[in-house]
């Protein structure tokens, strides 16, 4: 996924959630942190904070149409970190 951010996608509203508007940009740099940069399609998992676990999620679905599961919390305590699993490209 990896790429330059185009103009149209910071325009384009892709999901609201809480009440914060994401556009295709937000969610491309959400997945930048996420997916593999060799090769975006495939499966991954990460560390992702919690206040954006919901997003992480929205993007996910969007470029992977897929649901990621979580799959644990960070165990130590206080870091506020969620353990994601994604599947991979799925269309």
């Amino acid at each position: 996924m990896i790429a330059e951010d185009k103009a149209w996608e910071s325009e384009t509203l892709a999901f609201v959630i809480d009440g914060r508007a994401y556009t295709i940009a937000d969610f491309r740099r959400i997945t930048d942190r996420l997916f593999n940069p060799e090769d975006w399609k495939a499966p991954w998992a990460a560390l992702v904070p919690y206040d954006l676990v919901a997003a992480a999620i929205a993007a996910t679905e969007w470029f992977h149409a897929d649901r990621p599961t979580i799959v644990g919390i960070e165990p130590a305590p206080g870091t506020g970190r969620v353990i994601l699993r994604g599947n991979g490209y799925q269309a």
